[in-house]
């Protein structure tokens, strides 16, 4: 078995007297499992807002729209 391999499986499966180690994991699996929560439910609310922005701005924007060719004004 490949070495660290072996120390790794044996500080987080096994329920040793090192509660440092456990404690640190666990600390840090939690840290994990939050962010990736978050990161996910983030993404998901601003693609609902993209979608809604864009519908908003179809429903308003006019089908033609008259512009001067050159400068600000026409006549």
């Amino acid at each position: 078995m490949n070495f660290p391999l072996y120390i790794a499986g044996r500080y987080t499966i096994s329920r040793s007297k090192s509660t440092a180690v456990n404690i640190i994991t666990a600390i840090s699996a939690l840290g994990i499992i939050v962010s990736a929560t978050a990161l996910f439910v983030i993404l998901s609310v601003f693609s609902g807002l993209k979608t809604f922005s864009l519908s908003f701005t179809n429903s308003t924007d006019p089908d033609l729209k008259v512009t001067a060719a050159a400068g600000k004004s026409f006549l």
